[in-house]
């Protein structure tokens, strides 16, 4: 959606000379916008309105201005989502006021509600939309109202439901499930060819973990797989994750070879593909 979004503004011969990304959802794309547009001036300003899932404070406010000079400039500004538009129109106002010479918006989403409207966004959604840089923030607000909820329980309340076949049938259907994602996250004897991913700042760790991994499941190890040495396998690649050779030359710096560039599309859209719809 950004390789989109960069087309767009392309396509408009719009060259701002500053990307602002509105923290923190902004950042992200942002920083992927600034190498789409071959840009490195990437600014940042955040804005607070969001406290908690669906939960706003009354105002959006500015809790830190824009930290690049933008008087008199062609500015862009990058967010993940104009939600309700508050928090963009806050943005917008306060770049005008410097004043800058022309301001653009862009956003991967737009919420059909939003009061502010961006000059550029890739889809539209009413649904709330967890980014995969947000995943653990998520997780943990999650996580605290689920907390918050169980000390509000009255201590009388049963933990069991009085009825066996209830609990048979809950019991069966908790098994189903864990059945369900093992299946779909683990290895079975099937399976032919398994990729292990292991971060750690110590090579012999590292080496240690594949000697017990390969002691368990067999096999012999193939790094050859992580690199694209053949002009198949980039258009195998290409093909498995739909990048078009349009894709390739956009995101092409002079020089850069075909694995390097696909490489870090096959990044960027392993990256945001759990924000489509």
């Amino acid at each position: 959606m950004l390789l989109d979004l960069a087309q767009q503004i392309k396509k408009d011969e719009y060259k701002p000379k500053v990307i602002v990304g509105v923290s923190r959802g902004g950042w992200p794309p942002a920083r992927v916008m600034s190498d789409l547009l071959r840009n490195p001036n990437l600014a940042n300003m955040k804005v607070e309105f969001y406290k908690d899932i669906g939960v706003r404070n009354k105002q959006p406010r500015i809790t830190q201005p824009v930290t690049m000079e933008v008087m008199g400039k062609r500015i862009l500004v990058v967010d993940d989502v104009s939600d309700t538009g508050h928090s963009l129109r806050v943005v917008a106002n306060h770049l005008r006021r410097k004043p800058v010479k022309e301001l653009r918006v862009c956003t991967i989403y737009m919420k059909p509600q939003s009061i502010y409207r961006p000059d550029y966004y890739s889809r539209t959604t009413r649904k709330w939309i967890i980014f995969p840089w947000e995943r653990l923030e998520a997780i943990h607000l999650i996580s605290k109202r689920f907390k918050d909820n169980r000390t509000k329980v009255p201590s009388t309340v049963r933990a069991r439901s009085k009825s066996l076949a209830m609990e048979l049938l809950l019991y069966i259907s908790c098994q189903r499930q864990i059945a369900k994602a093992i299946k779909f996250l683990g290895v079975d004897s099937k399976d032919s060819q398994i990729a292990i991913v292991a971060l750690s700042e110590s090579k012999a760790a590292l080496e240690e973990l594949a000697r017990d991994a390969q002691s368990i499941v067999g096999g012999e190890p193939d790094e050859d797989l992580i690199e694209i040495q053949s002009k198949q396998r980039v258009a195998k690649l290409q093909q498995s994750y739909g990048i078009t050779n349009r894709a390739m030359e956009a995101a092409r710096f002079e020089g850069e070879t075909d694995s390097s560039v696909l490489k870090q599309l096959i990044i960027e859209r392993s990256a945001l593909l759990d924000i489509q719809d």
